[in-house]
C-alpha cells in the first residue's frame, strides 16, 4: 500500500579501535537477528532490514510480522483517488493513489485489505442507522452465506460468535456461527434504550477476547474536554442464562480505537509512547455556519475520565488501518 522504499544497501564492516578483524555484519547470530526484527512497529523498517543481506533476510520473517501501529486512513480529496495514511507515531503522512477508489464508500479494513462499495456519494463519517438492513457472515469452508434480518454495521466476530447491535432497539444480536441457532438477545444497559442517551453512539469492540459494548456521549457542540465514555463487558455467566453487561471502568494495558461503526484494540505494552487504558477516536465539532463540521483527533483517558486532542492535519472523517504484508493471489 506504501511506496517502495528507496534501495537499501549493505554497511560496511564495523570497525572497531584496536580490535582486529572488523566485524562483517552478516556473521551476526540469527537469534538476535530475529529478536531485533521483532522491535520493528513500521514494515518500511522491516523491509529495509530483510534488504541488508540474505542472512538478514532469513531471520526476519513476514508470516509473522511485530505488532504495528494503527495509522488513520483519510477518504479520496474530491476529484481524486487518492488516500491519505497518517502515523500518530512518526506524524507523517503517506500518500497513495487507489484508482479502484473512484465513486467508491470505503467500508472497513482488514489485515492491510480495503473493503468498499459503489456509491455515488461516498461519506465515510456517516453514523445514521439504515433500517431493515440485510447483514450477513460467511466462515471459510462454508459454501454460502448466513443471512441476518436488521443486522448492522456495528456487528464483530468472537470466538465462534457472530454479534450484531439491532438498529433502534440497541438490543445485541448473539448467533451461534457454526450452529446457525437463533440468537441470544442482549438487552442494552440500564438507562440505555432507542433514543438515550440523546446523541449517544454505540460501538461493539473485541478487546483481548472480551466483548466490549461503547457508549460514546457525543454531540458536535459539546467541547472535546467534555466527552466521556461508558464501557461494558458481555458476560456470559454460567452459560444457564441469558448473556447480560457488565459496567467496567479499567481495560488494562489495551488501547482502543474507534472507527466510524466498530473498532478493535491493542496492546499498549508493545507500543512505546501510547497510553493504556485510553480510547483513541475522531469527534465531530463544530466549526461554524461557514464550513459545517469538521472532526478532530482525540484520546480519552478511561481512568481519569478526560478527553483531549491531539496533532491531526485533517478535518474530514476517516477509519483506523493496520498495515500488513499480504501477498495478494
Amino acid at each position: 500500500m506504501f511506496p517502495s522504499p528507496p534501495p537499501f544497501s549493505r554497511p560496511p564492516p564495523l570497525q572497531i579501535d584496536g580490535a582486529s578483524p572488523p566485524m562483517d555484519w552478516s556473521d551476526l547470530p540469527p537469534e538476535l537477528l530475529h529478536l531485533i526484527s521483532k522491535k520493528f512497529y513500521y514494515i518500511s523498517d522491516l523491509i529495509h532490514f530483510r534488504g541488508v543481506c540474505k542472512t538478514w533476510r532469513a531471520s526476519a520473517s513476514v508470516s509473522h510480522l511485530p505488532p504495528q501501529i494503527p495509522c488513520f486512513l483519510t477518504p479520496p480529496d474530491p476529484g481524486t483517488t487518492n488516500l491519505h495514511f497518517h502515523s500518530l507515531a512518526s506524524g507523517e503522512t503517506h500518500t497513495v493513489d487507489v484508482p479502484i477508489c473512484h465513486d467508491q464508500t470505503i467500508l472497513g479494513s482488514s489485515n492491510g485489505f480495503l473493503f468498499t462499495c459503489h456509491s455515488a456519494n461516498p461519506d465515510l463519517s456517516s453514523q445514521s442507522w439504515t433500517p431493515n438492513r440485510l447483514s450477513a457472515f460467511w466462515r471459510p469452508g462454508e459454501m454460502k452465506w448466513t443471512k441476518i434480518n436488521n443486522g448492522s454495521q456495528r456487528s464483530c466476530y468472537n470466538e465462534g460468535m457472530y454479534l450484531t447491535l439491532l438498529p433502534i432497539s440497541k438490543i445485541l444480536a448473539v448467533y451461534d456461527a457454526a450452529a446457525k441457532t437463533l440468537p441470544d438477545v442482549v438487552p442494552p444497559p440500564p438507562g440505555e434504550g432507542p433514543f438515550s442517551p440523546p446523541g449517544a453512539l454505540v460501538y461493539i469492540v473485541v478487546s483481548a477476547g472480551l466483548v466490549l459494548r461503547v457508549l460514546e456521549h457525543d454531540d458536535k457542540y459539546l467541547p472535546v474536554h467534555q466527552c466521556r465514555f461508558d464501557i461494558y463487558r458481555l458476560d456470559f455467566g454460567t452459560g444457564k442464562e441469558p448473556p447480560f453487561w457488565v459496567k467496567i471502568s479499567n481495560i488494562g494495558d489495551q488501547i482502543l480505537f474507534l472507527n466510524v461503526f466498530n473498532g478493535f484494540s491493542i496492546s499498549a505494552s508493545c507500543f512505546e509512547g501510547f497510553k493504556a487504558n485510553s480510547i483513541y477516536f475522531l469527534k465531530e465539532v463544530d466549526a461554524g455556519a461557514s464550513y459545517g463540521s469538521r472532526y478532530v483527533l482525540s484520546r480519552y483517558d478511561i481512568e481519569a475520565g478526560t478527553a483531549e486532542m491531539l496533532p491531526f492535519p485533517f478535518v474530514t472523517g476517516g477509519m483506523w488501518f493496520m498495515r500488513s504484508l499480504v501477498a495478494c493471489p
